[in-house]
C-alpha cells in the first residue's frame, strides 16, 4: 500500500515536468534518492517509462551532462582523455573495478 501511495506521489511529480529530459532528471535522481521506489515505477508500466531512460533522452541527456550532473555514479572520461585511461584506471581509489556500460558516445546524437 504505501509503495503504491510513493509511486502516485512520483507519477503527480511527473505530470508537472513537460518535456522527456525533465522527466529524466526526476528519475535519475528518484533513482539516487529511493532504488526500490524507481524500480517499482519503472517496471509498473516499462512502455511508459523506457523512453524517458533510453534512446533519445539518453542521448539528449549526455548532451546536456555538464548541466544535470548532481553526483558521481561511475566513471567518465572524457574524449580530451583518451590516451590516459590505463593511467586513470590505475588512480582511480576502487581496485576492483568492474565495467558496466563502455561507450564512445558516438550514437548519441
Amino acid at each position: 500500500m504505501l509503495m503504491e501511495l510513493q509511486r502516485h506521489r512520483v507519477l503527480i511529480h511527473l505530470a508537472t515536468k513537460t518535456t522527456d529530459l525533465e522527466r529524466y532528471i526526476y528519475l535519475i535522481a528518484l533513482l539516487d534518492r529511493n532504488e526500490v521506489l524507481f524500480y517499482n515505477l519503472i517496471m509498473s508500466d516499462p512502455m511508459r517509462f523506457i523512453p524517458i531512460l533510453y534512446n533519445s533522452t539518453v542521448g539528449k541527456s549526455c548532451l546536456k551532462f555538464e548541466h544535470i550532473y548532481r553526483r558521481p555514479n561511475g566513471m567518465y572520461i572524457s574524449l580530451r582523455h583518451k590516451s590516459h585511461v590505463e593511467n586513470i584506471l590505475r588512480n582511480w581509489p576502487v581496485k576492483n573495478i568492474r565495467f558496466i556500460c563502455v561507450s564512445t558516445g558516438g550514437r548519441m546524437c
